[in-house]
């Protein structure tokens, strides 16, 4: 099981500061595969609250997603030739 966490910006849904949130690879695979809500956690310098991710967020971390299994796969394929 690959336990890499991918890191996507997220904004406190009270003031509006952006901070990076760390979410589990295969966790997040696995909840846009099958449809589930992904929970986003806020902590920042006001605010401790978790909601769950919005159709624009659930994007973005598909995309964000997305760019580290091409990333971990150009990796892989480096090594091996």
């Amino acid at each position: 099981m690959d336990n890499s966490i991918v890191r996507v910006p997220a904004t406190c849904p009270m003031c509006g500061q952006e901070y990076l949130v760390g979410l589990e690879l295969e966790t997040i695979s696995d909840r846009l595969a099958t449809g589930r809500s992904i929970k986003l956690d806020c902590n920042c310098a006001r605010h401790t609250l978790t909601w769950v991710a919005n159709e624009i967020e659930r994007a973005q971390i598909r995309e964000y997603t997305a760019a580290v299994r091409f990333f971990m796969a150009e990796k892989e394929q480096r090594t091996r030739g």
